[in-house]
């Protein structure tokens, strides 16, 4: 039986997500790349409100990449996929400083 994601925290000055079983136990910790300074990642409090299973990101230093995970499609790390297949839509998500 799969533990589902009861919340997660994505903390910025560490520049990694904990995540959270029903116990607040913290059962993954994996890195984050946040927003620049000229588009900061905001500060808060909010939850998981959809879940895309290809989503194609583009920036001006780098090329694009599947945010989650593509079913049949590209490789991408285990731990993104992990997240997205755990993590149901209304999980309380906090950022911090």
């Amino acid at each position: 039986m799969v533990e589902l994601i009861a919340s997660l925290l994505i903390d910025l000055s560490e520049q990694k997500l904990y995540a959270y079983n029903p116990q607040h136990q913290v059962v993954r910790t994996m890195p984050v790349s946040s927003g620049r300074s000229s588009s900061p990642t905001p500060i808060g409090t909010s939850t998981v409100l959809s879940k895309f299973a290809s989503v194609t990101m583009r920036g001006r230093d780098w090329g694009s990449l599947d945010a989650l995970y593509q079913p049949g499609g590209h490789r991408m790390p285990a731990r993104a996929r992990w997240l997205y297949e755990h993590t149901p839509l209304g999980t309380p998500v906090t950022i911090r400083p």
